[in-house]
């Protein structure tokens, strides 16, 4: 099936939900209705439908289909690099920003950790947790895993401020940065410090590499859903 296809589905459910055809809450047509009406593969359909799930528009739930979660806000979305500093976004906007720093604690990676990060076995990570704010208004969780024996010169006030501009700082220079954006249910720590009503959060998971193809830090930033598209950023 040519790909034109593909963007073809993309646009018109985009369309669809953009104008109100398919309102917040609803339900998409199943995929076998989508089968029909587009006359393509499921296959076809369902790389559609990630793409908008990737970008914060649906949501996919096994066996109860896939659920618009985008809201029309009077602002319009802001772009952001989660690797470029917080400071540095705000300033792009003109908006009154600010950090806070939850947490700050070392840690061992633990079978879980591993499967979650892709750091080693046994190894020393520094585990931030930072809430992002806009006008005092939290719309981002941030939890970092960091390398330790990369960060360990770190401080509260420089996690609070810019870990690219640690690394900067202390001559590390960066390789690749691998992003994945999914639409998620949200957690218990997304309603305790974000928003307390929130359902849906968009999820950006990132891998940081050094000029060695080291892992130094795996990133999850949750935020609120249709506030930020995440722009995907590959560094050489």
């Amino acid at each position: 099936m040519p790909a034109i296809k593909y963007d073809e589905i993309y646009l018109d459910l985009k369309k669809k939900i953009l104008n109100g055809t398919y309102a917040y809450e609803s339900l998409l047509p199943s995929e076998h209705r989508c089968e029909k009406i587009y006359g393509v593969s499921r296959n076809t359909v369902r790389r559609a439908i990630k793409k908008l799930e990737a970008e914060g528009y649906v949501l996919s739930r096994h066996g109860l289909g896939v659920k618009v979660i985008f809201q029309m806000f009077a602002s319009s979305l802001y772009v952001y690099d989660p690797v470029e500093s917080f400071d540095a976004f705000g300033y792009r906007y003109h908006l009154n920003v600010t950090t806070k720093l939850l947490m700050m604690t070392t840690i061992t990676a633990d079978e879980n950790i591993v499967l979650q990060s892709g750091f080693k076995l046994g190894e020393e990570i520094l585990l931030l947790m930072r809430l992002r704010l806009i006008d005092d208004q939290p719309v981002i969780l941030e939890i970092n895993m960091l390398k330790k024996d990369v960060y360990h010169r770190l401080d509260q006030r420089q996690a609070q401020e810019s870990l690219t501009r640690y690394l900067e700082d202390h001559g590390h220079r960066l390789k690749a940065c691998s992003y994945d954006v999914s639409s998620e249910t949200a957690s218990d720590l997304d309603r305790q410090y974000v928003n307390a009503q929130a359902s849906i959060m968009q999820i950006v998971r990132k891998h940081l590499y050094d000029q060695e193809s080291v892992l130094i830090d795996y990133t999850e930033v949750r935020a609120l859903p249709n506030l930020f598209r995440f722009h995907h950023n590959i560094i050489v």
